[in-house]
Parts: structure tokens; C-alpha cells; sequence
């Protein structure tokens, strides 16, 4: 039997549900609810920015709707400073959050609300799945709040990548999807019309071989007889010039013309799809090129992490779709930077173990890869390093066991180019690419 781990972290992403509540018409509200499990201890974080002053309170609340229980727990108020910011942190038992007999596990959602009398309004809402929530804002509410306010830090030890789930707002997938299937459509229906004229072609040849390479035309005597019996609409005026096998003695060249001319055009055909597919594929990374890609709200949450990064051309090429940022690592104390902690739940702390073999170059590349309609699939991190194993980040163990070369066509073992590691975020697994 698999032993329970002692300790897990997720985050839930809160985004603005009701207008008005903004610090400015430029920023909207953001920000999350971080749980940290460790043994029977709960630790709620939420963190908060971008939000508007008022003289109502906003309090802090966590929607619960697993196995029958159907219920708010209200944490507590949320201060807000003149910048529009807080952080608050709570303490509780994972099997009695804030004494209400509600465990961490039946929690679905949290939110940023205001009350107004037995009315709830949602300023910001998150839940763990994108799956549609019952309205939730006529659950009983538990208020009581005993356990201790926590204001210092929580220090975080270095965890392997594949431990620090990172959740972000799955909506507009089926719109997405929707014009992904449609793209896909067009360019089966172009190459299909181009394979329906290929077999055509191949049904002529078929047609004509047979008759170039016919047994029959060996004994001279048999084809005129049997010829001339099976083929009695053959007109008088042929048949008394000259023979069925006279006949076919003369054309066989042109048969044959005809044949290689067929063959010639099946491949012409072959060339001219492969040709289409080209075009649509180049038109569609053109496109690519001049839009602002990841698309979508998910693309949007990583264009926020990526904001004041550098961004790089020309690294990579055997990467399609991929958009690189430059992140700059000159001490393993940038890779502790929770300023933004954005950067650092996605970037920072997944590469804080691979100092190492980061320090050596003082940088790593981050890559947002997309489909060819723009949608977000994977995120990847490319350390820098020679091809030698020496320099290969624990010897491919952790997810790194593709390099490509910083110049194309250098791929000696001292070649210096970089690895990388391509993380599914939807699924939190790490993929190893058989196609790039």
C-alpha cells in the first residue's frame, strides 16, 4: 500500500467576478488562496492585489461542496492597503478548518466577497476544477473563527518540480477547441481534393498497364484470333488494313509514353499536397508570428508571468510554436524572489534545485509552446549546457532528456546549446516530446 504524503500545496486562482471593485480601470483584480497540508495542519494563505479601498469590508471565505456538505466558512475580514494589497494567513486542523467540522479535503472554491445583509457579492472567485459550480451563494455560512493569525513568512524547503502544482483558469477551452477542430477541417478538405485527383490518376494507370504487359501479345497468331473473336466492334476499315495485332505492335510505344506520362503526373500530384500542406502549415505559423501568442485566459495568466522578461528570437528553431523569454539567475538568492510571486510559483522555484547547473551560464530560457491555433500546451525549461552528460541536469532524471543547439548543425558532444524539460501543466506531468 502507497504511503500518504506528509505534506502537499496547491493554489486556487481568484479572478474578478464583479466590476467596481478595481484599483484602477488599467488593473484588474488578482490574486490566490494557497493551502499547505502537512501531517493534520492546514495553512490558508490568500494573497491579493489590485483591489480597491472601501469602507465595507471584503472578508475571506472557502466553499465547500464535497459528499453532501454544502457550506461557506468565513475566515475572517481582509484589510486592504492604500496600494491595493494584502496577505493574510491562516492556521487550522486539515480535519476542522477554523472549528467548523468541515476537512481541507470537501473544500471546492474560495473567494473575496462583501456582505450585504443575507445577500453575498462575489468580488473574486476561484475554484480547483473548471468544472460548473451550483450557486454557492445560498450555502449555509459557518462564521466562527478561533485559530491564531500567522504574519510571518512560511520558508519553503527546495521540493523537485513535479511537487509545486501550478493551477490556472481553465475557461474558454471549449471556444478554443471549437476553432481548433475548425482550421483542422479546412486543411483536410484542401488535401482531400488533392488525394481524390491522385487516385483518379492511379485508377488510369491500373487500367493501362495490364494491356501493355499482357501475356497474349508472346504468340502472334493466338492474339489475332482471340483478339478478333472478343472484339467484334472493331471497325471494318481496321480490319482490313491491318490486324488487331498489328494494332497494338504500333501503339505499344505510346501506351507505354502514356503510362510514364501518368506515372510523372501521380507525382506531380504527390509533390503539389505535400506542397498545400506546406503552405498551410507556413501560413499558419505566419500567422502565429503576427499575433500575440498564448492566446486565451490562460495564455493571458502566463503573458502576466512572463511581463518584464526579455524576450529572445532565434534560440530553439527546432521548437515550432514557441514563444522564449531570457531569465537572468546570477544568485540563488534571485531564485527566492517572492515579490512577484507570480514568477516565482512558475518559474523561481521549479529551477531552485538546478542552481548548480544554472550558475555556470547565469541564465535559463523559458518557453511558452503553443498549438497551431495559439492555445497554451506546455511550459518548457531549457538550463543551458554542453551535450555531455556531465552537464545534463541530474542525468535526465527529473524530466531533462532533450538538448537542442544553440547553433544549428553544432551537435558534438562540447557543442554548447541547452536542455530541456517540458511540463504539462494541465495534467501536472512532465512530457517527453517525440515530435517537436
Amino acid at each position: 500500500m502507497t504511503t500518504k504524503k506528509s505534506y502537499s500545496r496547491y493554489f486556487i486562482i481568484l479572478q474578478e467576478e464583479a466590476k467596481g471593485y478595481s484599483l484602477a480601470s488599467d488593473k484588474l483584480p488578482s490574486g490566490y488562496a494557497k493551502f499547505e497540508i502537512k501531517n493534520d495542519k492546514c495553512r490558508v494563505t490568500y494573497y491579493v492585489q489590485n483591489l480597491k479601498k472601501e469602507t465595507g469590508s471584503y472578508h475571506m471565505i472557502l466553499i465547500c461542496n464535497k459528499k453532501d456538505v454544502k457550506k461557506i466558512i468565513k475566515l475572517g475580514e481582509l484589510n486592504i492597503d492604500d496600494h491595493g494589497r494584502t496577505e493574510v494567513v491562516y492556521e487550522y486542523n486539515s480535519a476542522d478548518i477554523d472549528t467548523s467540522g468541515v476537512g481541507v479535503e470537501k473544500v471546492v472554491g474560495a473567494a473575496i466577497v462583501k456582505f450585504a445583509d443575507a445577500n453575498i457579492i462575489p468580488v473574486m472567485v476561484g475554484f480547483i476544477t473548471a468544472e460548473t459550480q451550483e450557486d454557492w451563494k445560498h450555502y449555509s455560512v459557518f462564521s466562527k473563527r478561533e485559530s491564531q493569525l500567522i504574519e510571518e513568512p512560511i520558508v519553503e524547503k527546495s521540493e523537485p518540480v513535479l511537487s509545486e502544482p501550478i493551477q490556472v483558469p481553465l475557461v474558454e477551452e471549449k471556444q478554443e477547441r471549437q476553432v481548433e477542430i475548425q482550421v483542422e477541417r479546412q486543411v483536410e478538405r484542401q488535401v482531400q481534393i488533392q488525394i481524390e485527383e491522385q487516385v483518379d490518376v492511379g485508377e488510369q494507370v491500373e487500367t493501362i498497364i495490364p494491356v501493355v504487359n499482357d501475356p497474349i501479345i508472346k504468340d502472334e497468331e493466338p492474339i489475332k484470333e482471340t483478339l478478333i473473336q472478343q472484339d467484334r466492334k472493331v471497325s471494318d476499315e481496321i480490319l482490313e488494313e491491318k490486324s488487331i495485332f498489328d494494332f497494338y505492335e504500333e501503339n505499344i510505344e505510346s501506351i507505354k509514353q502514356d503510362t510514364e506520362r501518368i506515372k510523372e503526373d501521380t507525382e506531380r500530384i504527390k509533390s503539389n499536397t505535400e506542397n498545400v500542406k506546406k503552405d498551410i502549415e507556413r501560413d499558419i505559423e505566419e500567422i502565429n508570428r503576427k499575433n500575440d501568442f498564448p492566446k486565451g485566459a490562460i495564455g493571458n495568466y502566463f503573458k502576466l508571468v512572463a511581463k518584464g522578461l526579455e524576450e529572445v528570437d532565434g534560440v530553439c528553431k527546432e521548437i515550432k510554436r514557441c514563444k522564449w523569454y531570457k531569465v537572468n539567475i546570477n544568485d540563488k538568492k534571485d531564485l527566492c524572489d517572492v515579490s512577484d510571486y507570480n514568477k516565482y510559483s512558475v518559474i523561481y522555484y521549479p529551477m531552485y534545485s538546478y542552481f548548480k547547473y544554472i550558475k555556470k551560464y547565469n541564465h535559463i530560457l523559458l518557453g511558452y509552446k503553443y498549438d497551431n491555433i495559439g492555445r497554451m500546451k506546455y511550459i518548457v525549461f531549457a538550463i543551458p549546457g554542453k551535450r555531455s552528460i556531465i552537464e545534463q541536469p541530474f542525468e535526465g532524471k527529473s524530466g531533462f532528456v532533450t538538448w537542442v543547439p544553440s547553433k544549428p548543425g553544432e551537435e558534438r558532444e562540447e557543442s554548447l546549446g541547452y536542455w530541456l524539460m517540458f511540463y504539462d501543466f494541465r495534467n501536472r506531468t512532465i512530457a517527453i516530446p517525440i515530435k517537436m
